[in-house]
């Protein structure tokens, strides 16, 4: 269940509206849904924002996730503390990153196939001009032939116009990783929320409150809640 709810968030490329850095990312490891913050204590003094999977209450959730509640700074926490486990292998990560972005299929390759699909399409349209007023049987059957090719057209353009968008993402994400990590050179103390947000792609919450925060290179880093 969590693969699926993963691949379909991967496929709306976290296209929420968000105020704070953690409201995309944060996933329950149980369900594959976001988490979200809930604020205790509004209008007291001892006001605390806390993050809790947002499907756990639902009533459609048949098998209650067992995900624990947290609070903004144990989430800051971990994220310092794998931040800094990473940092630690920074060399061997820039040269594997930079080899899966030699992999990734070019933009420009995609381009080429889209160009392709549209000369295909322009010809198809041209054809059915040349038919649509043509009231012999065969013309009419020639006509339906190419209105079905024409719709098997769009849908291939439509599939490489997100590929593209998915492959200029991603690429965008790598090389944003890339130029940051190069530019840093040791572990952090505090929580920096622009470097959360240009580094980590998702983070799962774990039952044992243990974090797996996935980078933005596809480099995992898992780590336990401080004590």
């Amino acid at each position: 269940m969590v693969q699926l709810e993963l691949q379909r968030r991967t496929k709306l490329r976290y296209s929420y509206s968000s105020k704070n850095c953690f409201s995309s990312k944060l996933i329950c490891a149980d369900c594959g849904h976001l988490y979200e913050s809930k604020v205790w204590y509004s209008t007291d003094k001892y006001k605390k924002t806390i993050w809790q999977c947002n499907y756990k209450f639902n009533k459609k959730n048949k098998e209650q996730c067992q995900t624990p509640t947290l609070n903004e700074e144990e989430i800051k926490a971990m994220f310092v503390d794998a931040y800094n486990k990473m940092i630690v292998s920074k060399d061997g990560i820039l040269k594997n990153v930079e080899l899966i972005l030699n992999k990734i299929v070019s933009v420009e390759s995609i381009e080429d196939k889209i160009k392709e699909v549209n000369k295909n399409i322009e010809s198809v349209v041209n054809d059915v001009e040349i038919l649509i007023h043509s009231s012999k049987e065969e013309d009419l059957i020639k006509q339906k032939r190419l209105e079905s090719k024409y719709d098997d057209l769009i849908k291939e353009l439509k599939e490489l116009e997100h590929q593209k968008e998915e492959v200029n993402d991603k690429q965008n994400k790598i090389n944003t990783f890339i130029s940051n990590l190069k530019n840093k050179s040791d572990s952090i103390a505090e929580f920096d929320e622009e470097l959360f947000n240009v580094m980590v792609d998702k983070a799962i919450v774990n039952r044992d409150k243990s974090i797996e925060f996935i980078f933005n290179s596809g480099y995992k880093v898992k780590v336990e809640a401080r004590k």
